[in-house]
C-alpha cells in the first residue's frame, strides 16, 4: 500500500461491490495497447505517438475517442480517427492471436482477490472502454470470465473520462456509490470514477504510471496489498 492505507481498509469494511477497469487493472496490456496504436499513428499520419501522449489523451478513454482527443491535440483532422481506429484494431487482434501469453499478463493478486470476493458474495462488475470483442478474448484467454457484470464502451454514450459507465455498472448491480470501490490505472478512468462519486483506487504500475494514478483516493501496487483487509470486512449489506 503506497497511499491512503487506513482511508482504504475504512473504505473497504463497507464496500459491497466492487468495480474494476480492464487494461492495466485486472490484465497487463498497456505495452500491446501502445505499441499498436503507435504502428497505427505512424502508419496513417506519420507521426511518433509518445508513452506521454498516449497516457495523456488515449489510455483509458477508448480508442475512438482517444484517437480522436489526440488527433485534434495535434490539430490533425479527427475525422482520420476510424481509419486508424480499424488498423489499431489489426495490429492488436494480430498479436493476441499469435502471441497472446507474451504481451497480457494478468495483475498480482487479482485471481486471489476476485475468488475472495465471489466466496465473500460481493457484487463484481468490469468496466472498460475496450470494445467487447478484445474484452471477451482477453477474459476468456486468461480464465477471469468470472463478473457478475462486464460493460464495455457499448454499452455507454459517453466513453471516460465521462463517468457514464460506472454510474451504470451502479444501476446494473443496484448499488450505491458509498458503498462501492472503483480500482482504475490511467489519468482517464480514475477521473471518471471520481466524478460517479466512487471511492477511487489507482492501481500503480512502478516507473510507468505513478504521475497519472496520483489523484485517486487510494493507489496499490498489488492486489495482495488488500486481500487481508477483504477477508476481515464484512459488511452490512444496502442497496
Amino acid at each position: 500500500m503506497i497511499k491512503n492505507e487506513t482511508l482504504l481498509k475504512e473504505q473497504i469494511k463497507r464496500t459491497t461491490t466492487y468495480i474494476f477497469d480492464l487494461d492495466g487493472t485486472v490484465v497487463d496490456l498497456e505495452n500491446l495497447n501502445f505499441d499498436s496504436f503507435r504502428r497505427a499513428i505512424e502508419e496513417q499520419v506519420c507521426r511518433k505517438l509518445t508513452w506521454d501522449e498516449y497516457q495523456t489523451y488515449i489510455s483509458g478513454r477508448g480508442s475512438r475517442a482517444g484517437l480522436q482527443a489526440y488527433l485534434s491535440a495535434q490539430v490533425i483532422d479527427t475525422g482520420m480517427a476510424e481509419e486508424i481506429q480499424k488498423r489499431f484494431w489489426t495490429f492488436k487482434e494480430e498479436t493476441l492471436k499469435t502471441r497472446f501469453s507474451d504481451v497480457v499478463t494478468v495483475m498480482p493478486g487479482i485471481r486471489e482477490l476476485l475468488s475472495l470476493l465471489r466466496a465473500k458474495s460481493r457484487r463484481t462488475c468490469l468496466a472498460t472502454s475496450s470494445g467487447p470483442q478484445f474484452t471477451s478474448l482477453i477474459l476468456n484467454g486468461t480464465a477471469l470470465n468470472v463478473f457478475d457484470r462486464i460493460l464495455t464502451r457499448q454499452d455507454v454514450d459517453n466513453t471516460k473520462p465521462a463517468p457514464d459507465i460506472f454510474l451504470h455498472a451502479l444501476a446494473e448491480l443496484h448499488s450505491r456509490a458509498e458503498t462501492s470501490i472503483v480500482f482504475e490505472d490511467s489519468h482517464s478512468g480514475i477521473e471518471a470514477a471520481q466524478r460517479s462519486g466512487i471511492f477511487t483506487v489507482g492501481v500503480v504500475t512502478p516507473g510507468r504510471n505513478e504521475s497519472y494514478t496520483a489523484k485517486a483516493d487510494a493507489l496499490i501496487t498489488s492486489y495482495l496489498d488488500i486481500l487481508e483487509a477483504v477477508k476481515t470486512a464484512d459488511p452490512m449489506y444496502a442497496s
